[in-house]
């Protein structure tokens, strides 16, 4: 399980290292209103996405189960009903996409680059259609826990796009062939994801003669509550950039979306979990091994709770200087308290987003987290709306968390009932000793940015190592002493031996 979610880590950091360098550059390249636009193109066709109905995460579970279970049959029959549902599905992609477009041309787009930006609206439709198809053999990959080599097929997309993205900018400021980047990066991962597929996995067939309408029904009676949760993540996450369109101006947009940004990274190193745990869960579930299942509920929602408390120690101090120093001062003041905002909420929400949601999917119980996480989307809208009239761009973040950490709480205690663990014993395992050691080293970073103001590169690199070193301290002598669950101890050897010569080093006498 660490190989797989430490394989998905290195995905989401290149995901983080790309959009580091890609994010200012668009600003520079596109100017502040053009990236605004692109944004509201993002935002709107996301909405397509909505069409896979929730299928992908569907599918993964019942191709665990059938493989749990030993039944290559099963596994091909939903196969080829998923990819049927998404062939059709791209088709519908175009025409609902033609529908979207009045909705898009509503907005008050610069004239200068309305021209570009109705062209490259057409082509994230089209991309997003293929992307439909391309789930298949990433859901098959994910089904076999194989992630080593789904993260190196989606590694490989994401260089191929960086690099088009830099090239063709540089050549160009255009819209068009942003997108057109991004078109060419979903056809190479398709390709490749299809060719290893067929490599590797020779029982598994991607064909629609294996297409079942009693599998693909089977599919949806679990999928429809994915969607949900599709729609209530899109709901809160998605439609700020509409929000702001709406309530601010299309100008404000980046303002808060770089903030939002930064907290959304945290969200793909979680959600690198997640994709973990949902499978895992389901063959727990379905061997009927309950134990191991609530070892899983306690060990990585405390493993996560510790990460994303230390990222946010580092952001609610350092993070408004790092973004004037990433994309300009200008963005110091108003994106960084979003960012702070939004950090702190994500403290609570991530942990369980994380964690004990995909654990309720993986075993089958889907309802209430679906229709939870859906009004918790419904909420974040309606609650941005008003806040973001009384507070600005603070007050759209604040109608993002506050639902949030409302779903978090409600969530977390239908896990532990699921699972057969103690809600207060459980709390009592994950929380207090990491805020043991995240108060402490909040009261030292803030007497650092009092004493000696870190403004540059290497004096706020070096203030995120120091983050890092104290949490890893408090772990190793506070938070994991005599863990049920974590041996320290063997978790420390095992890292060092990774280290090359370390261990030899080690051995070898003094003198």
């Amino acid at each position: 399980m660490f190989k797989s979610i430490g394989s998905n880590w290195i995905f989401s950091l290149a995901v983080i290292v790309s959009s580091y360098f890609l994010t200012p550059f668009y600003v520079q390249s596109l100017g502040t209103e053009g990236y605004g636009v692109w944004l509201l193109i993002t935002s709107t066709t996301g909405l397509l996405g909505l069409l896979l109905l929730g299928a992908p995460m569907a599918s993964i579970r019942f191709i665990s189960r059938h493989l749990a279970e030993g039944d290559q049959a099963g596994v091909n029959r939903i196969v080829g009903s998923c990819t049927g549902f998404y062939v059709m599905m791209g088709g519908a992609t175009t025409v609902l996409g033609a529908g979207l477009f009045a909705a898009f041309s509503h907005y008050e787009i610069p004239a200068a680059v309305r021209a570009d930006a109705y062209l490259a609206y057409a082509v994230v439709i089209v991309q997003i259609a293929l992307g439909f198809v391309a789930q298949v053999p990433l859901a098959i990959m994910s089904a076999h826990q194989d992630f080593v080599l789904r993260n190196r097929v989606l590694k490989s997309g994401l260089l191929l796009r960086t690099a088009l993205v830099f090239w063709w900018l540089t050549q160009h400021d255009s819209l068009t062939l942003l997108a057109l980047a991004l078109l060419v990066g979903q056809c190479f991962e398709m390709a490749s994801a299809w060719l290893l597929v067929h490599r590797r996995y020779p029982g598994t067939r991607i064909s629609l003669r294996d297409f079942d309408w009693g599998a693909l029904r089977g599919v949806f009676s679990f999928s429809i509550f994915v969607m949900l949760v599709n729609i209530g993540g899109q709901l809160s996450f998605h439609t700020d950039s509409i929000v702001i369109g709406g309530v601010l101006g299309v100008g404000q947009i980046a303002y808060y979306s770089i903030g939002n940004s930064l907290a959304q990274y945290l969200m793909q190193l979680v959600l690198g979990i997640s994709m973990v745990v949902m499978p895992l869960a389901t063959r727990l579930h379905t061997q009927r091994r309950e134990e191991e299942l609530l070892a899983v509920l306690l060990k990585w929602t405390k493993i996560t709770f510790l990460l994303i408390a230390m990222a946010t120690t580092y952001l609610l101090v350092f993070g408004p200087s790092f973004l004037g120093w990433w994309i300009g001062p200008g963005f110091e003041g108003p994106t960084g308290a979003v960012l702070r905002i939004l950090a702190v909420a994500h403290l609570i929400f991530l942990p369980v987003r994380g964690v004990a949601f995909p654990i309720l999917m993986g075993i089958g119980k889907p309802r209430a987290p679906a229709i939870a996480f859906l009004l918790t989307g419904v909420a974040n809208v309606g609650a941005s709306i008003i806040l973001g009239r009384m507070f600005g761009l603070p007050g759209i973040a604040l109608g993002t968390a506050l639902p949030n950490i409302a779903f978090a709480a409600y969530v977390f205690v239908l896990a532990c009932r699921a699972t057969r663990a103690r809600v207060w014993e459980s709390l009592l395992y994950i929380v207090p000793r990491v805020l043991g050691v995240a108060i402490p080293v909040l009261g030292a970073l803030l007497w650092l940015r009092a004493e000696l103001h870190p403004q540059g590169l290497l004096s706020l690199a070096a203030a995120g190592l120091l983050t890092v070193g104290l949490f890893a301290l408090g772990a190793y002598t506070f938070i994991y002493r005599d863990d049920r669950y974590v041996d320290i101890h063997r978790v420390t050897a095992r890292l060092l031996d990774r280290v090359p010569g370390l261990r030899a080093l080690q051995a070898r006498p003094l003198g």
